[in-house]
């Protein structure tokens, strides 16, 4: 919504709260002038203080209750009450009944209130949407991190796999032909035992008889 819309919206929110009942003959005149006047004066201080909502309140029900319950009330055109007629007619404006100033003035102090808001409101979003970038922009980053370092284990891993499989190809191809390391030691261990037979037969030739 723009500031106007948000700015009817409001005023519509703050309806119920000025409400004012209807008039009541058996009550005198002075009574609602005296109210009017303090309703007049309150509106005045929450300006003053720029409590917008509270100021707009209290200027709506000075103007139903001036404009509605007194006008009814059958006392309204008496003499005596001259002075107050004269003071309500100032205030609403010569000519017919107006918001006046004052409620001129709480109606600009709202918009800008609420142009403040919607500002704001749209830098948080703002700041929301940036946020939302950063943060897919520093996943990606992460996610190409990880990859990376990934890669650079695996790199590191496969050298070190066939240094392990090199001895073990080794062994194998040992296993593979067990003549080559057995054989010697059989002949070895052949030689041993001849040596003694041929010494023996050498010893029998000489004690036989020539």
């Amino acid at each position: 919504m723009d500031v106007g819309q948000r700015l009817v919206a409001r005023r519509a929110h703050l309806a119920p709260f000025c409400r004012v009942d209807p008039v009541k003959q058996h009550l005198r005149l002075q009574s609602y002038y005296q109210l009017a006047r303090q309703l007049y004066r309150q509106s005045e201080t929450y300006f003053a203080e720029g409590a917008w909502d509270n100021a707009y309140v209290f200027l709506a029900k000075f103007i139903k209750l001036c404009s509605k319950v007194v006008t009814a009330h059958h006392d309204y055109e008496l003499p005596r009450y001259r002075k107050e007629r004269e003071w309500v007619r100032t205030l609403f404006g010569i000519g017919g009944i107006s918001y006046g100033c004052l409620f001129d003035a709480i109606l600009d102090g709202m918009e800008a209130e609420e142009l403040e808001y919607l500002e704001y409101e749209q830098s948080l979003t703002e700041e929301k949407e940036q946020n939302g970038a950063a943060r897919a922009n520093d996943q990606t980053n992460v996610t190409a991190l990880e990859a990376k370092l990934l890669a650079m284990r695996l790199a590191k891993k496969n050298p070190e796999q066939t240094k392990v499989q090199v001895p073990t190809e080794k062994e194998d191809s040992s296993a593979s032909n067990p003549s080559t390391s057995v054989r010697p030691r059989i002949n070895h261990s052949l030689e041993t035992h001849q040596k003694p037979h041929l010494s023996a037969a050498n010893d029998r030739k000489k004690l036989s008889p020539t």
